[in-house]
């Protein structure tokens, strides 16, 4: 999935070691579109003029999990 969901520039490399985390949910209905990887990028390039996917991590409704972003990079959902 990496590279291949929508996108308008890169993110800037981590310059602190990640020492914690934080699980952030979308709470979208697994049944409605709109709930997958490729609308979240959509969303965030297009709707909040980011340059690419905010998360490091997507598990979409049938347990796939996505890691759209490198963990050497500081998307912009960043702790």
């Amino acid at each position: 999935m990496r590279g291949e969901l929508k996108s308008k520039g890169t993110y800037s490399k981590r310059s602190k070691t990640i020492t914690h985390r934080v699980w952030h949910h979308s709470l979208t209905k697994k049944h409605l579109p709109g709930s997958d990887a490729a609308s979240f990028a959509d969303y965030h390039v297009n709707t909040l003029v980011w340059p690419g996917i905010g998360y490091t991590f997507i598990i979409e409704p049938k347990n796939v999990i996505n890691t759209p972003n490198d963990l050497s990079f500081c998307s912009l959902y960043k702790m």
